[in-house]
């Protein structure tokens, strides 16, 4: 006898199980705001510590925009690397409402750690915040903060490599019997004699071979990574990841998990995404941004875009890509004013940004429209007084917070694409059909029609599907749609389900 089939192992949504799950795990598809500490906000207490400026430390003025300058030789650094602006732990905190305002979910902090530069990646010593940025205690209060109204906070770990000016290295480049001899790697192969992360002679390379160096790392329970999770942080964006390598980082996510089950572990990667998140909650999906770059350009149509991604969301962890960050730009890239400059072509990017699978994850100032180029050029001050309705940037950021925010779908709902003839056409889903999006993403310069079929028999003919972004409606005939889109547009559409009134054909349905 066969067991009796339950409504939703058939009627083409996901299973209630499942989506309870993922609206439980605040790790799939929060809002994460990328804060770069120097230069997001102001720091009050400037003129008190104005002495840890000194030479070859510059400080500037907040109004001025950071440019490519003359490699300091003694130093091993650009010049613009020890430029600050002298943003700090505690300023940050004075901007949690603007954040909590705004809709963010997840604060990303760049490194923190005590460093010579302003990037704070070379790492003196990973157990001290960088005194430009405050004290592990300024970080605490910070973290207290920011879960008082509901957010989480992650820091980004740089555990491939080092500074040349930390101790340990120091003590190991100039004792050969140092206890830190093997934590790197010395030979007269290297063409400063150390292993540097891409040659940089500034940022010695750890050997993560040796067991001793992951132990101090993240697996000991007083590790770098354990003590800040048990400082209350929620999670680590891993630098260069890739360099890592699958079964380290498989080691350290399982570190992290059993000092705290739910923390969020992020990898740098820059290739595509399947396979990663084997070894980690999820990754920066960088492929996402190239995608969108090369659509824009027109080098690929919208429906092959469409099936690469099918193929992404088909055959990997889709729960890694849940959990993954969509990148735009970031503090590597140019700024995503500077890659695409048409405000259309932007505006869509950025929406599939809010629609697809994962975390739309915004670099400080994109939602006021910061530019900038090449590095540094991407790391400029946070231009305050574009926070304001008039502002067309940030009124689109807002309203795409805001749609994202009212669809479970996009958070955490299954996804599906649609065959089309040019477009990129997507349906996000739950156990609910009052849930169902259907995107349509036009990235030519002509206006296009396309019909589709959202591809749910549980939304019935004759539901008016209504753009989330515009007046524009359509009806639907039989399971199709028709839906028109302007030149560089998209649509998020959504069905009037209305159970409600003297008669309702949806009475018996989710």
């Amino acid at each position: 006898m066969q067991p009796e089939r339950r409504f939703t192992d058939w009627h083409g949504l996901e299973t209630p199980e499942i989506i309870a799950q993922r609206k439980s795990d605040w790790r799939c598809g929060p809002i994460v705001y990328h804060i770069f500490v120097d230069r997001f906000a102001p720091s009050e207490a400037l003129d008190k510590k104005k002495d840890l400026y000194s030479s070859p430390r510059i400080l500037r003025d907040w109004s001025h925009e950071p440019r490519h300058d003359e490699f300091l030789q003694e130093h091993s650094v650009w010049s613009h690397e020890v430029e600050f602006w002298g943003g700090d732990l505690n300023s940050v905190a004075t901007k949690i409402d603007y954040l909590k305002q705004l809709g963010v979910e997840c604060v990303y902090l760049n490194p923190i750690h005590d460093s010579f530069t302003n990037h704070k990646y070379g790492a003196k010593d990973y157990r001290k915040i960088s005194p430009e940025y405050g004290t592990r205690e300024q970080l605490k209060s910070l973290t207290k903060d920011i879960h008082a109204v509901g957010m989480r906070i992650m820091l980004d770990g740089v555990f491939n490599h080092m500074g040349m000016q930390a101790s340990i290295f120091v003590d190991a480049r100039e004792n050969e019997s140092s206890p830190y001899r093997d934590w790197f790697s010395f030979s007269n192969k290297y063409e400063h004699g150390h292993r540097g992360w891409y040659n940089v002679s500034n940022l010695p390379e750890l050997n993560l071979e040796n067991e001793l160096v992951r132990n101090d790392l993240w697996n000991n329970d007083d590790s770098v990574v354990a003590s800040y999770l048990k400082d209350g942080i929620d999670g680590w964006r891993l630098d260069v990841a890739f360099d890592i390598g699958p079964e380290y980082l498989k080691e350290l996510t399982a570190a992290a998990h059993r000092v705290k089950h739910d923390s969020w572990i992020i990898g740098e990667v820059w290739s595509d995404p399947n396979g990663w998140s084997d070894s980690m909650d999820g990754l920066m999906n960088f492929n996402f941004r190239q995608l969108m770059i090369e659509m824009l350009a027109e080098n690929m149509s919208g429906a092959q875009v469409g099936r690469i991604l099918e193929r992404q969301t088909s055959s990997g962890n889709y729960d890694g890509l849940l959990k993954s960050w969509l990148i735009l730009d970031n503090h590597d890239t140019p700024r995503i004013k500077n890659v695409l400059p048409d405000f259309r072509q932007r505006s869509l990017a950025q929406t599939l940004q809010f629609c697809l699978p994962g975390s739309p994850c915004i670099y400080y100032g994109v939602e006021v429209g910061m530019s900038g180029g090449d590095d540094p050029e991407m790391r400029g001050p946070m231009q305050w007084d574009g926070v304001n309705a008039g502002n067309p940037e940030f009124a689109r950021i807002n309203d795409l917070i805001k749609i994202r925010q009212d669809s479970p779908a996009l958070r955490y709902g299954s996804i599906r694409f649609l065959p089309t003839v040019s477009a990129l056409a997507f349906s996000r889903y739950t156990d609910r059909s009052v849930d169902d999006v259907v995107v349509v993403a036009n990235a030519t310069g002509q206006t296009i029609t396309e019909v589709i079929t959202p591809e749910n028999p549980w939304v019935l003919h004759f539901t008016m599907y209504h753009d989330q972004l515009s007046d524009f409606q359509t009806q639907q005939h039989s399971g199709l749609l028709t839906v028109e889109v302007p030149p560089f547009g998209i649509r998020i559409l959504k069905p009037r389900i209305d159970r409600g009134g003297d008669y309702s054909s949806y009475k018996r349905l989710k």
